[in-house]
């Protein structure tokens, strides 16, 4: 509903969420693989963490759906790096 208030299409959602999801898909292989390397998983966690939080402010300043799009790709990265594969 935001979205479309803001003049997004059912397309241009469907691009986002698929964008955000493939985003932390793919981080999600490569932030395993480091945390594994390392043999640590707190740092991946609290930067994972941070990221996403400190994105959500930013949603209230948005004026158009391309910003939505930046926004939600960073918060996925971080959901990307604090929920690798290696981490239970």
């Amino acid at each position: 509903m935001f979205l479309m208030s803001i003049g997004a299409s059912k397309t241009s959602l469907a691009l986002i969420e698929g964008i955000a999801e493939s985003t932390a898909a793919l981080i999600k292989a490569f932030s395993g693989f480091w945390s594994d390397k390392i043999g640590k998983n707190k740092p991946f966690m609290l930067i994972g963490y941070g990221l996403s939080s400190l994105m959500m402010p930013f949603y209230s300043l948005v004026i158009n759906p391309f910003q939505v799009l930046c926004l939600r790709f960073v918060e996925r990265v971080g959901k990307g790096i604090r929920t690798a594969p290696g981490i239970v």
